[in-house]
């Protein structure tokens, strides 16, 4: 579990440890180069701001491919690409703004796509008959696609070894995604747009694949990879689980899982997740049992009560109830948990 500054004041000022134990731990912590993910407002007007710049660019090919060379689009990837790796250089090395640093990193492998698409479009390789939008060509060129997400892999894997940056991931995790799609589509060999449901099932399993190796991952690695990771498998897979089966007692139980996985791998990004599909689940039963009736909002109610309780019950023996979940796992698989790992 992260400490702040904030927490180590606060042992200080209880007694649980001294002065020069505190800045022994935050000396640790700062040497450890490790910037775990925070949600200030600082740091959300950083992702929002890369996330905002990523739209952009995302709307630029999409408008733009029909009407310059391929090569103009190239140089002008290759451009920004370049001047977003000086300028996240800059920050990079300056205490406190690694993660503005690190987010430039980002936009610069994001203009893999374009830059590559831009060759592509140059030697012939794209349909020349294109009009509108790329997106209404993609039945037909998905090995084209795949070229320009293996490229995309490859700079992401570049950049993380060169400037280990946990967000780096997206990029990575994005195109695998893709990948997983196209590839899917060529051994298929339909000549066209998979299926809504096969794309739907390959998502979950992307999502739970994406899952499974984060823990392999987790908590062996100085930057905190795992969080974006779990965070990106989460999206795919209770997604692709939650557009049809939200009315399915399986679907429930699967987002019960997610909430134990969130107090067994301290990660409340499963707890989110979880709460919410449960909540769904009993939603669509209130709306099933009591449609058309008074009884509706009083169900509701109670249902929102049950949730306040349970959550006030749960702080309270917060650290007994997980306490008791490890007591229960046999040892050998207690022993796997992230947080029994030394990086």
């Amino acid at each position: 579990m992260p400490i702040s500054p904030r927490d180590l004041q606060e042992l200080v000022t209880t007694g649980v440890i001294d002065a020069g134990t505190a800045e022994r731990i935050a000396a640790h912590f700062a040497g450890a180069g490790a910037e775990r993910p925070r949600f200030d407002l600082t740091h959300t007007a950083y992702y929002l701001g890369a996330l905002v710049v990523m739209s952009a660019l995302g709307w630029f090919m999409n408008e733009a491919w029909a009407r310059y060379g391929g090569w103009v689009l190239t140089v002008i990837a290759v451009a920004y690409a370049a001047a977003f790796t000086v300028a996240g250089e800059s920050l990079w090395r300056k205490p406190g703004l690694r993660q503005p640093g690190g987010l430039l990193f980002t936009l610069a492998v994001w203009m893999t796509p374009l830059a590559v698409f831009g060759i592509q479009y140059a030697l012939g390789w794209w349909p020349r008959g294109a009009q509108v939008s790329y997106q209404d060509y993609y039945p037909r060129i998905s090995g084209s696609w795949v070229v320009m997400e293996a490229a995309t892999i490859v700079a992401a894997i570049v950049a993380l070894k060169l400037r280990p940056f946990p967000f780096l991931t997206f990029p990575l995790a994005f195109a695998l995604w893709f990948l997983s799609l196209d590839l899917a589509d060529l051994l298929i060999g339909s000549h066209g747009l998979l299926a809504f449901e096969q794309k739907q099932l390959i998502t979950l399993l992307f999502g739970a694949t994406v899952l499974g190796v984060t823990y392999l991952l987790d908590h062996r690695t100085d930057e905190d990879y795992a969080y974006w990771l779990y965070l990106f498998g989460l999206v795919a897979f209770w997604g692709a689980l939650t557009y049809d089966g939200v009315g399915t007692f399986g679907y429930c139980l699967i987002n019960l899982g997610l909430m134990l996985g969130a107090v067994l791998l301290q990660r409340k990004t499963f707890m989110v997740f979880g709460a919410i599909g449960v909540y769904s689940y009993l939603g669509h039963l209130a709306f099933d049992v009591f449609r058309n009736s008074l009884l509706f909002p009083a169900a509701l109610t109670a249902l929102g009560v049950a949730i306040i309780a349970a959550g006030v019950w749960y702080r309270s023996r917060e650290a007994a109830v997980e306490a008791a979940l490890l007591r229960i796992l046999p040892g050998a698989v207690r022993r796997t948990l992230p947080r029994y790992r030394v990086v």
